[in-house]
C-alpha cells in the first residue's frame, strides 16, 4: 500500500493483483447527514439529499459523455463512486472520470430527470417498512447530527440545481475526496499532478443537533401492513473517541457476543451504534459493555475474520468500503488487523476505561390494515 496526498486529497495505492482489471474508488465526505457547511465563515445549507442527487447525476453524465459505467453508493456520512478498468486504461479512464465528478456546470433537463427518477426510487423505496425503518431509526443513530428522516423527504423534494452545482462546488474539494486504487495505479498520480494544480477552499461539515437528548431511550410502535423490528444500541463518549478504527474492531467483537451475526454498525460524530433486526428483551443494554471471555473473543475472531476475508476476495465492495470508512475516520486495514491481534485484556481495560453511555432505541412495526405516517 502506497499513500500520496495530492493538495490536500489522500490516496491510496494498493498494487494488489487483481487479475486483468484495476478496481478504484472516488468518495467524498458528504451524505444523508450533511445539510449544512462553512466555508471561510459563511454558514451555507447543503441539505440532506444533495450527495444523493449529485451521485446520481454525474452517474448518468460519466455514462452520456464518456461511455462509462459506474456505480455509486451514499450512506450517511460519505458519498462514492467506484468502478473497475481494464490494466492498461486505468490512468486514461480514471483521470478523465474524476475530471467529470469536479465540473460543477449541471444542463437542466438532465437534473431535472435525475431528480424525477431520484424522488421516484426513493419512493418506491419507502414503501417497504425495512427500508423507512432503517432510515426512521438512523434518528438515534446519528443523533449528534441532527440527522432527520421528514428533513431528507423535504431537501428531496425542495433541492434544485442550483443547490447541486454549490455543492459540487464545495463537497468536491482536495481535503474532503478520497482516491482508492486497488491494483496496478499506472502514472495516474503523475496525470493529476498535472491536471488538478490549483488549491480549493477548505470547508467544514457542521451539524444543528441538541446535545442534551444524547442518552435517551426510545421505545416506538407504528403500524404497517407487516410486523417489522428494529433495534439500536448507541454508545456515546463525552470526548471524542481518538482511534476509531480500533473503537469499531472492539465494537464489533462486543456485538457478535451480544447480536451473534444480526447487527449493522454506524459510526456519526461522537457515538457508534449497532443496528439490529432480532428483538430480544428490551433494558438489558448495559450488558452489551460487560468484560469478554476468552470463548466468545475466539468465536467473534473467527466470524468476523471470515467476514473481513470475504471483503478481501471482492475488490468492488473492498474499493467502496475502504473509501466509506476513511471518512468515520477508520481505516479498514486497521480494523482487520485489530480483530485478528487484539486480547482478551485489552478489550476488557477499553470497556473498563471508555465511560460510554449507552441510550437503546426500538422501532416496531404491527401489522394492521393501514399504516402510520412517520
Amino acid at each position: 500500500m502506497v499513500e500520496y496526498n495530492l493538495n490536500g486529497m489522500k490516496i491510496y495505492i494498493d498494487e494488489a493483483d487483481s487479475n486483468d482489471k484495476v478496481y478504484v474508488s472516488l468518495s467524498f465526505g458528504s451524505g444523508y447527514s450533511t445539510r449544512f457547511i462553512r466555508v471561510k465563515e459563511e454558514k451555507i445549507f447543503i441539505g440532506a439529499a444533495t450527495a444523493k442527487l449529485i451521485a446520481n447525476y454525474k452517474k448518468n453524465v460519466i455514462k452520456e459523455k464518456l461511455g462509462i459505467e459506474i456505480k455509486t453508493l451514499c450512506s450517511m456520512n460519505a458519498t462514492t463512486f467506484y468502478w473497475s478498468v481494464d490494466k492498461d486504461e486505468v490512468s486514461l479512464q480514471s483521470t478523465k472520470i474524476i475530471k467529470e465528478v469536479l465540473n460543477f456546470e449541471t444542463n437542466k433537463e438532465l437534473f431535472q430527470n435525475v431528480k424525477t427518477e431520484t424522488m421516484k426510487s426513493f419512493a418506491n423505496n419507502y414503501k417497504d417498512v425495512a427500508f423507512r425503518s432503517e432510515f426512521k431509526i438512523f434518528e438515534k443513530g446519528y443523533e449528534d447530527t441532527g440527522y432527520n428522516l421528514n428533513l431528507l423527504c423535504m431537501d428531496l423534494q425542495q433541492i434544485d440545481q442550483k443547490k447541486i452545482e454549490l455543492g459540487i462546488k464545495y463537497l468536491f474539494n482536495y481535503q474532503n475526496m478520497f482516491l482508492y486504487i486497488h491494483g496496478v495505479g499506472g502514472d495516474i498520480i503523475e496525470k493529476l499532478k498535472a491536471d488538478y494544480t490549483s488549491k480549493s477552499t477548505p470547508i467544514e461539515i457542521i451539524f444543528e443537533s441538541d446535545e442534551p437528548k444524547y442518552i435517551s431511550d426510545a421505545y416506538i410502535v407504528k403500524s404497517a401492513y407487516k410486523n417489522y423490528f428494529q433495534g439500536c444500541l448507541s454508545l456515546k463518549k463525552i470526548e471524542m473517541e481518538e482511534n476509531r478504527s480500533k473503537e469499531l474492531a472492539i465494537m464489533s467483537i462486543l456485538s457478535h457476543r451480544f447480536f451473534q451475526n444480526s447487527f449493522n454498525i454506524t459510526l456519526s460524530q461522537r457515538s457508534i451504534s449497532i443496528i439490529y433486526n432480532e428483538r430480544r428483551k428490551y433494558g438489558e443494554k448495559e450488558e452489551f459493555l460487560l468484560e469478554i471471555q476468552e470463548s466468545d473473543l475466539a468465536e467473534a475472531r473467527k466470524i468476523l475474520k471470515d467476514s473481513l476475508d470475504n471483503i478481501f476476495l471482492k475488490p468492488e465492495e473492498l474499493v467502496y468500503t475502504v473509501g466509506q470508512l476513511l471518512f468515520s475516520n477508520v481505516n479498514f486495514f486497521e480494523v482487520y488487523h485489530t480483530i485478528i491481534n487484539i486480547d482478551m485484556l485489552s478489550i476488557n481495560q477499553y470497556i473498563n476505561v471508555s465511560k460510554y453511555t449507552i441510550s437503546e432505541s426500538v422501532l416496531i412495526h404491527e401489522e394492521r390494515e393501514f399504516e402510520d405516517v412517520y
